[in-house]
C-alpha cells in the first residue's frame, strides 16, 4: 500500500518507503510498549503546521484576485424562483442574485438546503474528529507516528508539533453543525492509547495544552447508517443534471484540505459549462513560488528571535509585516512583553486579513494559541493591547475579551 502511495506521489515505485524490524524499533525507540511491537513501515510525508493560515491566504489571494470577501455574514436561505435557484438571502437582510449559486459550506451543506427546502434530503454523513496536544517528553520520538489503537485496532497519529506532540484522531458521527468540541470521553481515550504507547510519559489530564475538534462532511450513501469509518472519504460536485441536482445549483460534498486545489478547479470547471463559459483554466501550470524569507529581510530594530517567528508562522507573506514596520518602527514591538508576538501582526491581520476578533488574531492569524506559552494566563491584558492599537472603547475590549474565552474555553 505504502509502496503504491508513492508511487502514485510520483516516485520511484518504493520511494523512501523503508521497513523496520521489531529490533530496530526497541534499539531506535526505547521508550516504545514492548508487548505487541512486531515492526514498522517508514515513509515521508509533508506537515501543514498552520492548516489555519494557508486558508486565510487562500481567501486573501483570492480577494486580490478580484473576489469578493464577506467575513461574518451568514447564507440564511437559497432564493427559488420556481425549481430554480436563483440566489441568496444573507443575515445581514441583503438578497444576492447570480446565474449559479455554489453551495461550498463544508458540513453545513445539509442545513442551508433544509433552512431552503424543508423537504430537502440529507446528503452528508458529518463525523467529529478530535484531537489532544500534549508536551513532547525528551527522547520520544521525533517523527510522526502511525499506528494501531490497543483498545479497539482503529488506527491514530501521534504527530510532533515543534515541542509538543498532537494525538488523534476520533471518528464519531456528529448532529450538531453549530457546536464541536473534543468530549471527555474523546480525551480520555487518546491520552490512554498515548500512554499506551508510550508508558514512560504516564501523561496526565494536567499534561494537555489544547483539545481540537473538526467535523468532516463526508458523501452520504443509500440504505442503513454504516460504522463511522468505513463511510468513504470520496468527494463529489453535483450539478444541476446530476442526481440530486437542482437548476441553478451546484453542491460540492465532502473533500479534505489537501485535495482543494483540485476540488476547486474541478467545480470550476462543472461552473463554466453550465454557464456556456469557453475558457480553460489550470491553476497548475500558474502555480507561484514565493521567495523565502532571509535575514536581508529582517527591518532594523525587529529583534532576530521574532523575525524568525514571523518567518515560521507567515512564510514569504511576513514581508506584508516587514513593510509595515518599516513604515513604523514602533510596530516592531511585542505586543505584551514576554510573548513573542509583534504590534505588526495585529495591524497587518485586521488591514489585510479580515480579523475581527481577538479569536480570529491570536487562533486563526497570528496563531498565538496554538503555542505552548503562557498566553492563557495572560488573555486580559492581550485583548487591551489589541484594544489600544485598534483605539477599541472599554465596552468594546470588554466585550471581546469575554467572547474570546467562551471560544477558548472549549479547547
Amino acid at each position: 500500500g505504502l509502496w503504491l502511495y508513492e508511487a502514485m506521489a510520483g516516485r520511484p515505485f518504493g520511494g523512501e518507503v523503508r521497513s523496520l524490524s521489531a529490533e530496530t524499533l526497541r534499539r531506535r525507540f526505547p521508550d516504545f510498549r514492548k508487548d505487541g511491537l512486531r515492526g514498522a513501515l517508514r515513509y515521508v510525508d509533508a506537515q501543514v503546521r498552520y492548516p489555519e493560515r494557508l486558508v486565510v491566504e487562500l481567501m486573501t489571494d483570492a480577494v486580490h484576485a478580484g473576489a469578493s470577501c464577506d467575513i461574518g455574514v451568514r447564507v440564511e436561505a437559497l432564493i427559488r424562483d420556481n425549481s430554480e435557484i436563483v440566489g441568496v438571502e444573507l443575515s445581514d437582510g441583503r438578497l444576492l442574485y447570480a446565474p449559479l449559486i455554489i453551495n461550498a459550506a463544508g458540513h453545513w451543506v445539509d442545513q442551508l438546503m433544509q433552512r431552503s427546502e424543508s423537504r430537502a434530503r440529507p446528503m452528508l454523513h458529518t463525523t467529529r474528529g478530535s484531537h489532544i496536544m500534549l508536551p513532547r517528553r525528551a527522547g520520544h520520538p521525533a517523527s510522526g507516528l502511525y499506528v494501531q489503537a490497543r483498545s479497539d485496532g482503529r488506527p491514530f497519529f501521534l504527530i510532533p508539533w515543534g515541542d509538543s506532540l498532537w494525538v488523534g484522531t476520533t471518528d464519531i458521527y456528529h448532529e450538531q453543525p453549530d457546536h464541536w468540541y473534543a468530549t471527555e470521553e474523546e480525551i480520555d481515550y487518546l491520552l490512554d492509547e498515548a500512554n499506551q504507547l508510550l508508558p514512560t510519559a504516564d501523561y496526565k489530564h494536567d499534561d494537555i495544552i489544547l483539545t481540537r475538534a473538526g467535523i468532516r462532511p463526508l458523501v452520504r450513501k443509500s440504505g442503513p447508517r454504516i460504522k463511522e469509518g468505513a463511510v468513504s472519504r470520496a468527494h463529489q460536485v453535483i450539478g444541476p443534471r446530476d442526481a440530486r441536482g437542482e437548476p441553478g445549483l451546484i453542491n460540492l460534498l465532502g473533500g479534505k484540505l489537501t485535495t482543494h486545489r483540485s476540488l476547486a478547479e474541478e467545480t470550476v470547471r462543472k461552473a463554466m459549462k453550465i454557464l456556456g463559459v469557453k475558457r480553460s483554466h489550470s491553476t497548475r501550470s500558474k502555480s507561484v513560488v514565493l521567495p523565502e524569507l532571509t535575514d536581508a529581510d529582517r527591518p532594523e530594530g525587529l529583534d532576530k528571535t521574532l523575525f524568525e517567528r514571523v518567518a515560521r508562522v507567515y512564510g514569504p507573506y511576513g514581508r506584508d509585516i516587514f513593510d509595515l514596520i518599516r513604515t513604523d518602527e514602533s510596530l516592531a514591538a511585542p505586543l505584551v512583553e514576554g510573548l513573542p508576538i509583534i504590534k505588526g501582526e495585529i495591524v497587518h491581520a485586521t488591514s489585510m486579513e479580515f480579523a475581527a476578533t481577538l479569536d480570529d488574531l491570536f487562533a486563526r492569524r497570528c496563531m498565538l494559541t496554538t503555542e505552548d506559552l503562557p498566553w492563557h494566563e495572560r488573555t486580559r491584558e492581550l485583548a487591551e493591547a489589541v484594544g489600544e492599537l485598534l483605539h477599541w472603547s472599554d465596552q468594546e475590549c470588554d466585550e471581546q475579551h469575554t467572547t474570546w474565552l467562551k471560544a477558548l474555553k472549549q479547547h
